[in-house]
């Protein structure tokens, strides 16, 4: 602790002494002629009185200052005093009774009190405060001084322990606190030196102690010459530091890669560090120190001095990380850099980057294309879950969000730029459905079809770990991981994975057994210990689990393998939490193992959690997180934590590698929400992670915090402001600014907007306004407070017949953060929510005048909407809509009474301007839904009466721009092409395609030219759009391909093991497993070849490809080996849940049959096609033919040959041989 802050706390640890034996003094009374502000503290905690929020209750906190914490005292004795704070709440209470509760609002009854000397032994000189009208009971710290407690009323006399004793804190203790430097994390060892500084202009060189380190070095330079102007010529370094100097010398005596040291002198700054590493965070340090020059909003409000200080210091511990989960929702390059640079500015050196979900895939893996292709997307996302049932919301999303391995090398390089090393995270064995959606054999039911998840939560498909290819291919995936990641440490993920599917699986099960396993719970720990043991032999690699590794039922499994591997544990879960999957906190666990654990207790440090308490919370919170009103994980409780605790309690703080705050995405929807979870906390983590626990000062930290608002701001980043005190400014100019953002936010003359002769009438009140002088200030203030009210009055503009528009929601509300989302037509059925701006067809309205209203149509589905019966979807009709009303929204949220554009649209029957519960009014409300099976919810709009401001039943309408619309619908064209895939069941035909792209070529003109669109010819091309959808599509037969061989499995449930295989000229059943199909048995690989006609010849690959027949086309009849091609006519069926091919003989309706009780001596034969028995799967192997290499056809002289050798037609198409004998393709 440096030496200015030992005597700060010295002096006022006396003080506090000597006011203890003295009588206490009465605080001043505040006057209309002087204020006098207090801080209320508990003498016992420390902790202080504050209300932030109106009606509710009034909580501890640690001391700030802040104006919610100051608060005057009015009145007299005789008729009670009153406690008002700075944001102008007075203290009430709800009954002047024992265990009546202290809350706060602009006005109540129950606000006089008395304020007297408290009569607890040992606090007499400090006060208790008592209602007025009841002596006996005083303010009391509900449940004990903790932050956060509710305050209320309890017995004078009862009270002991002293939760009664109060004191006047003057700010004057703050002080001390606002001059400190702006470092975070602050430095081990500080000491300045009051009243001496450096002056920036003078410095002239900057020094480089190596080559290695000119980069960093020239980079610093340029923000110095960017920022201020001042150009640092770049030297080596000499010995010394010398006048004019940034110097940067090595000093091996420096233990530590990250210590430094930094010396401020009048004359120069001298960095001195042992590695790379102490030399950056040299400089970060003194760019902090220069934040007041750095970032001052203009020069003349540039500090140019810094502080003569000198600097000690390296990091508590050597991991101090942030958690980034870009597999639920993605960030892009651009924005994971912004992380990186922000995290380097506050000493933060571990990027734990969560690459892989259930909900998406988002790393290239070049053996196993079909990750990104089809594990980067899914068809929805979960938006919030701040509703019962959750908001999701129905865009696909995902398409082309994944790092390519070479953006992975570029980030990796930028990371290490700034002292960050990163650890990928391929979470396994669960949590990996997205895998299992693109390659469906790595699953333990390889036939069954997995989608990536929507839904957040655990699902039970997870990788078959029994099997050796899907050992194989994790082999691989961590192949390319560690090749691309050049750091010690690979994480394998392994948290909540169920054993369900093990237990179902015999592959697993013979895992076990050949691993001597004690059953399906050791599994994963076997994984595990497998892929660490190669990581570390063929890379050198350690590894990085979930706490679920150490889980009391795998303890067998590590004891016995005890020393083998020693992956790094973080601890997220607690351990002792009544779960008794663990004997103890994880953290001790992994030390007692041998382990080394991160510190990330999912209450303390995930940062998905509410910044604040939901009474503190803005209706408008940038992000709710996705854990609930109930989950905070707040600036000041972070701090708070100390990481190694329970370690130090143990005995075992070497184990203590690190801490890290973790963000999960499931919810975090954009970049703004990312950024707004951060920060400041990030902050808060840094130094937890950097200052020993005794050396912190949540005091010192919060005025520094303070300072740092300006470096989120230039770096255009979103943050929280709950711990950031708000810059004061006079009544008059807190009015001119409302005024000011209601009018850069109003689009004068558009639909739910005031006019543009209201909009100038705002606007030259503000320009009197800022032309007031000091001596008319009032009488202006009174002019801008009627300007507003008279703006926010006036009538907003209706909709014109004839237009066509958009209606997008206009709820910005926490728990309903659905701004943006879009109205459109889903068919005739619903009026539903786009969350994603999609510029579609079905989101065009039109609106006529009706019957005191309008009447709202569909342009899509030429229908109108109407309102029916309370808390109900909104219906489709064709005619005799019911008439709705478009009406500012104007019952306020907390402090917001007027949003620019923002309207109710009510059902005019019963319509009343205030809620009463019966209004019909547009609402987004959520239905159904199931977690457990990845169900999500279905948005609808219903008449619900709820037009409150900022909430779900608030909306915008605005006019459509069909340039915009048309652009979008070529987009949507262009994605339905891409995903077409050529040849396959319905799949669009290439016929289909290429028309498509012929009608589009002149819509992608007028889009290229920017050309004006109008309705009717952005209609024109939806027209195009839907005639390719309806086009016909390629069937299950016309998807047939020669190009390789299948296996012919019989589709009847209880047959399905049983395959169609030639043997001694006769085709007969053979039990064989999905698995085990391989070229080595070519007996039951079988190649199709179209005929002219349409039929198939059918071959097998054994036995020089003969083909198969029957005598005649009868019921009874053997299919066998035949020297030349059958007519075999295949036709798709479904019935049920069974679907398959009849394999007919000729033109007949006999199909290949097979018995429910198949013997050694059956035989396929021919019956009538009418049951599952003659239902057939064609299961395509990639095994090729041969056939796929076949050249186009060329014309040829000579006689053409089918493949049975028969000569063909000049018409023949397909595969034929020629007079040479090669085979073509026409």
């Amino acid at each position: 602790m440096n030496t200015f802050r030992k005597l700060f706390l010295l002096c006022w640890a006396v003080l506090v002494s000597l006011v203890s034996l003295a009588a206490p003094s009465m605080p001043k009374v505040s006057t209309a002629q002087e204020v006098h502000w207090y801080l209320l503290k508990f003498t016992n905690s420390g902790l202080v009185v504050e209300a932030s929020k109106a009606n509710s209750g009034v909580r501890l906190a640690a001391m700030t200052g802040v104006d919610a914490q100051l608060w005057k005292v009015e009145g007299t004795a005789a008729a009670g005093y009153t406690l008002t704070n700075k944001m102008g709440l007075q203290l009430y209470v709800t009954n002047t009774q024992e265990k009546g509760m202290v809350e706060a609002a602009k006005q109540h009854a129950n606000n006089k009190f008395a304020i007297v000397a408290c009569k607890t032994a040992n606090f007499t000189s400090s006060f208790e405060i008592h209602p007025k009208a009841n002596s006996e009971v005083g303010f009391n710290q509900w449940g004990g001084g903790n932050a956060g407690h509710p305050i209320g009323l309890w017995g004078s006399s009862k009270d002991r322990e002293g939760n009664n004793a109060l004191t006047f804190e003057t700010t004057a203790a703050l002080d001390v606190y606002k001059n400190l430097p702006p470092l975070v994390p602050y430095p081990q060892n500080i000491n300045i030196q009051e009243g001496k500084h450096l002056d920036l202009r003078n410095l002239k060189v900057i020094t480089s102690p190596v080559d290695s380190l000119k980069g960093m070095v020239h980079e610093f330079a340029e923000e110095v010459k960017t920022r201020l102007g001042l150009t640092l010529s770049l030297q080596s370094s000499p010995a010394a530091a010398a006048d004019g100097m940034v110097a940067l010398i090595t000093d091996k005596s420096l233990a530590g890669a990250e210590a430094y040291t930094l010396n401020v002198t009048e004359k120069h700054i001298e960095i001195k560090a042992a590695h790379r590493a102490g030399f950056f965070y040299g400089l970060q340090t003194l760019r902090q120190l220069m934040t007041k020059a750095f970032y001052a909003k203009n020069p003349a409000q540039r500090v140019w001095t810094l502080p003569v200080l000198d600097i000690k210091d390296k990091p508590l511990l050597s991991y101090r990380g942030y958690m980034l989960d870009i597999a639920r929702h993605f960030f892009d390059k651009t924005e994971v850099k912004r992380i990186l640079d922000i995290m380097s500015f506050y000493k933060m050196n571990r990027l734990h980057w969560h690459l892989t979900d259930d909900q998406g895939w988002r790393i290239e893996i070049p053996e196993y294309p079909k990750l990104t292709q089809v594990g980067s997307r899914r068809k929805g996302s979960f938006v919030s879950d701040g509703i019962e049932k959750g908001f999701f919301d129905d865009t696909e999303y995902g398409r082309g969000m994944y790092y390519t391995l070479d953006d992975l090398r570029e980030i990796v390089a930028y990371a290490a730029e700034r002292n960050i090393e990163i650890i990928p995270e391929i979470d396994m064995p669960g949590h990996m459905v997205a895998a299992l959606a693109a390659y469906p054999e790595l699953s333990c039911f390889p036939n069954r079809t997995y989608k990536v998840r929507v839904t957040a939560g655990i699902s039970k498909d997870v990788l078959n770990i029994g099997d050796d290819k899907v050992i194989d291919f994790l082999k691989t995936v961590l192949d390319n991981v560690a090749k691309v990641f050049p750091g010690r440490y690979i994480h394998l993920g392994g948290d909540e994975c169920p054993t369900d599917r093990w237990k179902e699986n015999a592959l697993c099960q013979q895992r076990i057994k050949d691993n001597k396993l004690n059953g399906v719970n050791e599994l994963q720990p076997w994984l595990v210990h497998e892929l660490a043991v190669y990581l570390k032999k063929k890379y050198n690699k350690d590894i990085v689990a979930w706490d679920e590794l150490i889980e009391t039922k795998t303890d067998n499994y590590w004891n016995r393998h005890k020393g083998e591997v020693s992956p790094l544990i973080m601890a997220w879960n607690l351990g002792l939490d009544g779960t008794k999957r663990w004997t103890n906190w994880t953290d001790i666990l992994a030390a007692s193992k041998g382990f080394h654990t991160v510190i990330v207790p999912y209450n303390v440090l995930y940062l998905d959690w509410m910044q604040v308490t939901a009474d503190q919370a803005d209706v408008n919170e940038g992000y709710r997180g996705g854990w609930g009103d109930g989950s905070v994980n707040s600036v000041e409780k972070i701090y708070n934590f100390d990481p190694l605790e329970r370690l130090r309690s143990a005995g075992k703080t070497e184990y203590g590698l690190g801490v890290q705050g973790n963000m999960w995405t499931e919810t975090t929807n954009n970049n703004a929400e990312l950024e707004y979870q951060l920060l400041p906390r990030l902050l808060a983590i840094s130094e937890i992670g950097w200052l020993p626990n005794n050396q912190k000062d949540w005091l010192s930290f919060f005025y520094r915090l303070q300072q740092h608002s300006v470096v989120f701001e230039d770096r255009k980043m979103t943050y929280a402001k709950h711990y950031i005190l708000k810059e004061a400014k006079s009544p008059l100019q807190e009015k001119i600014d409302e005024a000011e953002k209601l009018l850069a936010d109003t689009r004068a003359g558009k639909v739910g907007y005031a006019s543009k002769a209201t909009c100038d009438a705002l606007a030259n009140a503000v320009t009197t306004a800022k032309a007031a002088t000091a001596t008319d200030e009032a009488q202006q203030l009174e002019a801008m407070t009627a300007a507003l009210v008279t703006f926010k009055a006036a009538p907003i503009t209706q909709p014109v017949a004839g237009k066509v528009y958009r209606v997008k929601s206009a709820s910005t509300y926490y728990k309903a953060k659905y701004a943006g989302a879009t109205l459109y037509a889903d068919g005739t059925t619903a009026v539903r929510v786009h969350y994603t701006d999609q510029q579609a067809p079905e989101e065009l309205f039109t609106f006529a005048e009706a019957n005191g209203g309008w009447i709202m149509e569909s342009v899509h589905n030429k229908q109108q909407v109407t309102v029916g019966t309370y808390d109900q979807p909104l219906r489709f009709v064709k005619k005799n809509a019911t008439p709705i009303r478009i009406d500012r929204a104007a019952v306020p949220a907390q402090q917001y009474d007027y949003v620019p554009g923002a309207v109710v649209l009510s059902k005019v029957q019963g319509y009343n301007a205030t809620a009463n519960g019966s209004v019909g009014r547009f609402y987004i409300k959520s239905f159904g839904g199931d977690r457990n099976n990845d169900v999500p919810s279905e948005n609808k709009v219903v008449a619900f009466d709820q037009p409150t401001l900022c909430h779900p039943g608030t909306w915008y309408i605005e006019e459509a721009d069909f340039q915009k619309m048309l652009a979008a619908l070529l987009q949507r064209c262009d994605q339905a092409v891409e995903d077409v895939v050529p040849n396959e069941e319905g799949q669009h035909t290439q016929v289909a395609i290429q028309q498509l792209q012929k009608d589009l070529a002149p819509a992608r003109d007028l889009v290229a030219k920017q050309a004006a669109v109008s309705q009717e010819v952005y209609e024109t091309y939806v027209k195009v759009y839907e005639k390719f959808l309806a086009a016909p599509k390629t069937t299950a037969v016309d998807a047939l391909s020669t190009a390789h061989y299948y296996v012919i499995r019989c589709a009847h449930p209880k047959l399905s093991g049983y395959v169609a295989q030639l043997k001694d000229g006769m085709v007969v059943p053979a039990a064989v497993n999905p698995t085990a199909v391989s070229e080595d048995d070519p007996t039951i690989l079988w190649q199709l070849v179209r005929q002219e006609d349409g039929s198939f010849a059918i071959l097998n690959k054994a036995s020089d490809k003969k083909f198969v027949g029957v005598s005649n086309a009868s019921s009874g009849e053997s299919v066998v080996e035949n020297n030349v091609a059958y007519p075999w006519k295949l036709r798709f069926r479904k019935q049920s849940d069974i679907s398959g091919f009849f394999i007919l003989a000729d033109a007949s309706n006999y199909g290949w049959y097979l018995p429910l009780s198949p013997a050694a001596t059956t035989r396929i034969t021919l019956k009538p096609a009418n049951q599952w028995n003659n239902y057939w799967k064609l299961e395509p192997t990639t095994i090729p033919t041969g056939l796929d290499r076949s050249p186009l056809f060329q014309e040829t002289t000579g006689t053409i040959y089918d493949l049975s050798g028969r000569v063909a037609s000049p018409q023949q198409r397909g595969v034929v041989i020629d007079a040479a004998g090669h085979k073509q393709v026409r």
